[in-house]
C-alpha cells in the first residue's frame, strides 16, 4: 500500500478512495449520488486542492458496492503521486484474494476517517484488522477503536446516530498487512457502538465484472490479475513486468510485450491435464525444448487460462517463504517452477 495514493473522495458524501493508476481512483458507490453522479472531486492527503473527476464505473448491489473515477485529461495540474511515475509507475496495482481456510490473515486500509477530523482537516489514520478466509466478506479490528467518543456536534440526530469514528473509511483500500495486493474496498462499519467491525467489497467480485476490468485494463495497459494473499513471498508477481531497464529485457516472457498466439494444441492438452483431476494426488508435467522457444511463456498462458477457471496459480520464486502454506489453500492449484532442472532441492519440497 502506498500512502501518497490514498486520496479523499467528496460525492454525496466524504469518503476515502485509492489511486490504482496515475488517474484512476477506486472508491465505494454508496458515497456518490443515488441517481446522477453530480459533482465529484478528489484531493490528495498533502493538499486541499479539489479535482473534479468523472465516474467511468459504477456498482452498488449486495455484493459490490464500488466506483472507479477518473481524473479527466483536460485537468492539467493534477500532480500525479511520484509513487505512480517513472520506473516505479510501470508496475500494475496487483490484486489479491483470499485462497485458505482456518487461519487469519492480518490487513490494512488507510483512509480518513471521522476520529480524525479537526477544525480544518481530516488526517489520514491505517486500520488495522484481521480477516478470517472464506469466513465471510468483513474483516475485523483487534482493539475496541469503534467506542472512541467523537464529535458529532452539527450533524442532525439521524446522520450522527449512524456516524461511528471509523465514518469517512467508505472507500479505502484493503490490503494484507506490509504487502501491495489489493484486496478490496471498505464498504461500511458493522457495528459502530461494539468495537469496530468493516464489511469490504472483494477484489475477486470486481474483478468478475467485465466493466471493471475494461476500465482497469484501459488505464493500466495489462489485464487486472488475481493473485493468491496468502502466498506471497512464495510465487513471483503476477502482472506482466514493465520497469525493464534496457530493450533487450522486453524479450522476457514475464514482460509479455506482445500477444500470445500458437500452441493451441499444447495449451489444449496442458489445459485437459490440469482438468482432468483437480481434486486428485499431486501431478507434475515436464517441458522441454531449447532456450529461447517460449516455455516460460507457455506456462504464463496457461496460467492466465487456469486463473480464469477459478484455479489458484503461479510461478513459484527464486527463494520461496515457507511451502507450508500450500497445504491450507482450498482452490485447485497450478504450480510452475521454471528451470525445474536446477532446482531439483525446490522440486522436492513442492512435492512433500
Amino acid at each position: 500500500m502506498e500512502w501518497k495514493q490514498v486520496v479523499q473522495v467528496r460525492g454525496a458524501s466524504f469518503g476515502s478512495g485509492y489511486l490504482i493508476a496515475p488517474r484512476l481512483v477506486l472508491t465505494a458507490a454508496h458515497l456518490l449520488a443515488p441517481d446522477a453522479y453530480g459533482d465529484i472531486t478528489v484531493s490528495l492527503p498533502d493538499s486541499s486542492a479539489r479535482f473534479p473527476v468523472a465516474a467511468r464505473w459504477r456498482r452498488l448491489d449486495e455484493t459490490v458496492d464500488a466506483a472507479l473515477l477518473e481524473i479527466p485529461a483536460d485537468v492539467r495540474d493534477w500532480p500525479t503521486p511520484d509513487t505512480l511515475l517513472g520506473a516505479r509507475g510501470r508496475h500494475p496495482q496487483r490484486w489479491g484474494h483470499c485462497v485458505t481456510g482456518g487461519t487469519e490473515l492480518r490487513l490494512t486500509a488507510t483512509g480518513f476517517p471521522r476520529q480524525e477530523r479537526t477544525a480544518d482537516r481530516r488526517n489520514q489514520a491505517a486500520l488495522v484488522g484481521r480477516v478470517r478466509p472464506h469466513g465471510g466478506a468483513t474483516f475485523e479490528i483487534l482493539d475496541d477503536i469503534g467506542l472512541l467518543d467523537i464529535d458529532t456536534s452539527g450533524l442532525d440526530p439521524g446522520t450522527a446516530d449512524r456516524t461511528t469514528p471509523w465514518s469517512g473509511m467508505s472507500g479505502a483500500a484493503v490490503f494484507p498487512l506490509g504487502e501491495k495486493l489489493l484486496l478490496g474496498v471498505v464498504r461500511a462499519d458493522r457495528r459502530p457502538h461494539q468495537g469496530t467491525r468493516l464489511t469490504y467489497t472483494r477484489s475477486e467480485d470486481l474483478l468478475a465484472s467485465d466493466g471493471f476490468r475494461e476500465v482497469v485494463r484501459e488505464a493500466a495497459g495489462v489485464d487486472p490479475r488475481l493473485e493468491p494473499a496468502e502466498l506471497v513471498g512464495l510465487l513471483d508477481p503476477a502482472p506482466p513486468r514493465r520497469d525493464v531497464p534496457s530493450p533487450i529485457m522486453l524479450l522476457r516472457a514475464d514482460a509479455e510485450v506482445v500477444s500470445f498466439h500458437g500452441r493451441e494444441d499444447t495449451l489444449a492438452y496442458l489445459e485437459a491435464w490440469c482438468r482432468a483431476d483437480p481434486d486428485g494426488p499431486l501431478a507434475a508435467r515436464v517441458l522441454t525444448a531449447p532456450g529461447g522457444q517460449g516455455k516460460t511463456r507457455l506456462a504464463r498462458q496457461l496460467m492466465a487460462r487456469m486463473r480464469d477457471h477459478g484455479w489458484v496459480v503461479g510461478q513459484v520464486a527464486h527463494d520461496p517463504r515457507d511451502l507450508r502454506a500450500l497445504r491450507s489453500v482450498q482452490h485447485p492449484l497450478l504450480l510452475v517452477i521454471d528451470y525445474a532442472e536446477t532446482r531439483p532441492e525446490l522440486v522436492r519440497k513442492v512435492r512433500e
